[in-house]
């Protein structure tokens, strides 16, 4: 391809024949300064394609390329011939267009990718002598500082040009040469000038370090911080680094130093670095005589931009995000549709409100799915949404499961072409609305009927209706006007504050409802109280309250059983936490009180100590543990907690029973005791009705007082008589000091002694205790006295029916090992203590009775077996836990279990449910020893299979008599 040249060049000195033949000669070999120009122009314009072009008079060729190959640079020159001929830079974003029809230059642009093309002219002297230009995809932007760019690097090409044409003496002969150091100067002018035409920082040093030539943006930004005289790169990195001008070289400078300085490579690679606050890309290229060029693009503002589009981007994915969550949580049915209405997605494929499965409807249109009127209605819709940008809505109905539904629909338009399209079921909120509508009249009416006063504001007019109810409620009369101040002005000023707040917090949308209870005064000066309600019904274009509906209801008697039921709950809770506290109290002092008396009885059994002081111990022992038990009594009556059993008995022989038991304390006391005589022939006496163990328990009392406060030698003398058609009567009469009135009346008091503290034993809650146990079986405890003469108390009890009278009276109590101790539990509280006589020695005994004691109470367990050891027949073992007594099992064969009934690991019952389950001890005798000794607890045990219940403190007699029966029985 020939190139022309102007006349002008003659004039200028140079030849242009010449000038073409020195070109022709450039293309001789790689030149790496013109190779880094190049890659510095692709740089410039972030394009991956950058060529340098220079034409002579027979061709052209391409001296530096980069991103393609010389041969295929070859089909694109004419587009830089044609910018070498117009002379100055042309941009074509439509490349194939401008390229010829036929020809390779065409397919060789598409197979590089290449649709952008920018070009500017290289002139040496005045003359466009070739083209350097860069080209990309379609996506390849060219503003106009990059065009300055690439003009600037085509200044310092054509400086080039000219400094290796010189070099080389490629000037015509009739030319004389300019001087050396003139084309030198002359070339290093233009070098100068083309690096300050960049938009970088740059450097070069030469191959020791020195800095040889640097533009003016490197002296403003670098060059300006360091020392003066410092032209040595090293020592001016040193110098930045120990500075902090490279924040990344902060605590670990020599390090820094180190990478930074070992950049320069002759294929270097774009490192980037903070510099300054901001960010900086560095390129520090080799050349092969050492020479390094250093080149620093401020970069500050596109890392400003990335992390302005990552937070873009991800604010963008999280609204995203919070989009398909929001929908995700939407019980309505939405699609995504197109404009032109096909199915493009469903947000539940499996809502019950799509006409078809959703694999029928996706990629099809409304109009093939939907019926015709209403698939153009919704069309309608989608185009309205796409030309204004706004929600369209609309109501439609559509037959569904052979019903027919009402959908109300909503079409928002989406980028991309697409739409969001709701719908929700609203069949059943007409049918509801229709039928509020039908109802209104109804509720107002029963609201009136009910008691419930209306109000209706009407902001307004600001006026307020006030049915005949609510005046009523008030004590106005039905014509009586009332106004919003009327309604103030009765409200009761403590309250009129928070009623106002809840109002005003409704109204402004703070509170879901306007609810409260407040006090209002009453015509006739009482307090009222009522339970305000309101609902607005209507708002302004501007939010404010239009219209606000509410009733009002008269809560005084409600309020007064309210509170009345709150203090009935808290004297509940008062009352069980005593009982609580009560039953805890019992079972912790009855273990302790286990020891003083079983060691006390053991003591006495032994012998070698002074028998009077431990009676003295066992007595008071015993006064202890009576007053425990009738405070537990008294509880449980308070309470009502008893579980009585009534039923028809023959009071006689209970009473003959009750007298057997009281039978040693009379005769220490001195003390005789005269039983109801039966006259011969006569049938069966009368019978009442009540709990026998209880009713005994009543009996002992009266009975262990009568002889307590007897006089020595004196009497006691049991009735039975019974009223025509009414209550029987058992008194116990007896011959004691008596009382006066004032002794009388205080002889019901809990532990009320009447002075005779010190003499008699007793816990003073004993009376007490026998008129409330006779209360709740129905009867009454009657009581009378004269002084010296003695007292009278008479129980009077509900006689049995007729039938029930002439039929044998109920047994006592089963007469199983559980009644047995409840029954001798009994006895004791007014018996007398008497320890355990010793037993004298048995024959030695073919094999011992094995006992298992499972107690994890070491001084209960010591008194067990310290009691047991003076029994040759009887050899006992001990566990302190569950697990302890079933290791145990395999190497010894308990004849009888003894459990306690908690533990730390689980407790008695639980023990003898798996014991049960073991065919070798399914039918061992087992004893429950226990400090709970309440009738419950008697009860429970006997339920769960226990062959006797030895309550704490132990009755060391009573055990050693029940294990020598069963050691007697061996086999």
């Amino acid at each position: 391809m020939s190139l022309p040249f102007p006349a002008s060049a003659a004039a200028e000195g140079w030849s242009p024949p010449a000038l073409a033949d020195g070109l022709e000669r450039l293309d001789a070999s790689p030149d790496a300064a013109f190779d880094a120009l190049v890659r510095q122009a692709a740089r410039t314009a972030a394009g991956p394609i950058a060529a340098l072009t220079l034409f002579t008079r027979q061709r052209s060729f391409t001296k530096a390329a980069v991103g393609l190959m010389r041969s295929e640079a070859t089909h694109l020159h004419p587009l830089c011939e044609q910018v070498r001929r117009h002379g100055h830079a042309q941009v074509l974003y439509a490349l194939e267009t401008a390229l010829p029809a036929d020809g390779p230059a065409r397919p060789a642009a598409r197979a590089l990718g290449v649709a952008v093309y920018a070009g500017v002219p290289v002139r040496v002297h005045g003359h466009a002598v070739g083209t350097l230009c860069v080209m990309g995809p379609h996506t390849l932007a060219v503003p106009d500082a990059v065009l300055q760019g690439l003009h600037d690097l085509a200044i310092a090409c054509g400086g080039l040009i000219e400094s290796r044409l010189a070099a080389q003496a490629l000037l015509p002969a009739a030319t004389p040469p300019a001087p050396a150091d003139d084309v030198l100067r002359r070339a290093h002018e233009l070098l100068t000038q083309t690096l300050d035409g960049l938009a970088g920082s740059v450097m070069i040093s030469g191959p020791d370090g020195r800095i040889l030539l640097a533009n003016q943006r490197w002296h403003r930004q670098i060059g300006a911080l360091l020392p003066k005289g410092c032209d040595h790169w090293p020592t001016a990195v040193r110098h930045l680094a120990a500075n902090g001008h490279y924040q990344q070289a902060i605590g670990r400078e020599e390090a820094f130093v180190a990478w930074r300085l070992s950049l320069p490579a002759a294929v270097p690679r774009p490192q980037e670095t903070q510099w300054r606050g901001g960010w900086v890309v560095l390129n520090d290229r080799k050349l092969p005589d050492g020479t390094v060029v250093h080149l620093s693009m401020d970069i500050t503002e596109r890392h400003r931009r990335a992390d302005a589009l990552a937070e873009e981007q991800g604010r963008a994915r999280t609204s995203d995000a919070r989009l398909r969550a929001v929908l995700a949580a939407v019980p309505d049915l939405w699609f995504v549709v197109t404009d032109e209405g096909r199915y493009k997605h469903c947000g539940t494929p499996d809502h019950p409100s799509l006409v078809l499965p959703w694999s029928s409807l996706e990629e099809r249109t409304l109009a093939d799915v939907l019926p015709a009127p209403l698939a153009q209605s919704l069309g309608e819709a989608l185009r309205q949404a796409r030309a204004t940008g706004r929600t369209q809505s609309l109501e439609y109905e559509l037959p569904l499961r052979g019903r027919t539904h009402w959908f109300e629909a909503r079409v928002s338009p989406m980028p991309g072409g697409e739409q969001l399209y709701m719908a929700r079921d609203v069949t059943d909120l007409r049918a509801l609305a229709a039928e509020l509508r039908l109802n209104e009249e109804r509720w107002k009416f029963a609201l009136e009927t009910a008691g419930h006063g209306v109000w209706d504001w009407d902001a307004d007019t600001d006026t307020t209706y006030f049915s005949a109810a609510w005046k009523q409620m008030l004590g106005c009369q039905e014509d009586e006007p009332c106004h919003r101040d009327d309604w103030a002005a009765r409200v009761h000023p403590d309250d009129l504050p928070a009623a106002l707040g809840a109002l005003e917090a409704y109204q402004r949308g703070d509170a879901p409802g306007y609810e409260v209870d407040y006090r209002m005064r009453h015509t006739d000066g009482r307090i009222v109280w009522v339970r305000d309600r309101g609902r607005i019904v209507a708002r302004r274009p501007d939010g404010s309250v239009r219209r606000m509906v509410g009733t009002q209801t008269d809560i005084t008697r409600q309020r007064a059983a309210d509170a009345a039921l709150r203090d009935k709950q808290a004297a509940e809770l008062a009352s069980r936490s005593k009982s609580e506290f009560l039953s805890r109290m019992s079972h912790e002092m009855r273990t302790p009180l286990n020891a003083v008396i079983g060691f006390a009885q053991l003591l006495r059994l032994q012998g070698g100590v002074r028998l009077d002081y431990v009676d003295h111990v066992l007595q008071a022992s015993q006064h202890l543990l009576t007053l425990i038990n009738d405070v537990l009594d008294l509880q449980q009556v308070e309470e009502g907690g008893l579980n009585l059993q009534p039923r028809v008995i023959d009071p006689v022989p209970l009473v003959a029973a009750c007298a057997t038991m009281l039978r040693p304390l009379a005769q220490a006391r001195g003390v005789s005791q005269v039983l109801p005589a039966t006259p011969p022939g006569h049938g069966p006496g009368p019978r009442l009705v009540a709990d026998e163990q209880r009713l005994r328990q009543v009996l002992l009392n009266l009975g262990s007082n009568a002889i307590k406060y007897n006089r020595p030698a004196g009497r006691v003398v049991w009735e039975i008589e019974a009223d025509a058609d009414g209550p029987v009567h058992i008194t116990v009469r007896d011959t004691g000091s008596g009382m006066t009135e004032d002794q009388l009346a205080r002889l019901f008091q809990p532990f009320e002694r009447l002075g005779r503290e010190a003499n008699i034993e007793g816990s003073g809650l004993g009376l007490l205790i026998a008129r409330r146990l006779v209360g709740d079986m129905g009867g009454q405890v009657n009581l009378s006295s004269q002084p010296g003469v003695g007292t009278s108390v008479r129980v009077s009890l509900p006689a049995a029916p007729a039938e029930a009278a002439s039929a044998p009276a109920a047994d006592a109590l089963p007469a199983t090992a559980i009644a047995s101790a409840s029954a001798t539990a009994d006895a004791d509280l007014s018996a007398p203590v008497t320890a355990p006589e010793p037993t004298p020695a048995a024959p030695p005994p073919t094999r011992r009775l094995q006992v298992l004691y499972l107690e994890d109470n070491r001084v209960n367990a010591l008194l067990f077996t310290e009691a047991l050891r003076s029994r040759p027949d009887i050899e006992t073992h001990v566990a302190d836990c569950g697990e302890e007594l079933f290791e145990m099992l395999p190497r010894l064969q308990p004849d009888v279990f003894v459990l306690d009934a908690h533990l730390p690991d689980c407790s008695g019952y639980e023990v003898l449910a798996r014991l049960r389950a073991m065919p070798a001890h399914a039918d061992t005798p087992a004893y429950m020893c226990s400090a709970d000794a309440a009738p419950e607890d008697l009860a429970r045990a006997q339920a769960a299979g226990f062959a006797g219940y030895w309550p704490k403190p132990l009755d060391l007699s009573r055990i050693l008599a029940d294990l020598g029966r069963l050691a007697a029985n061996l086999p």
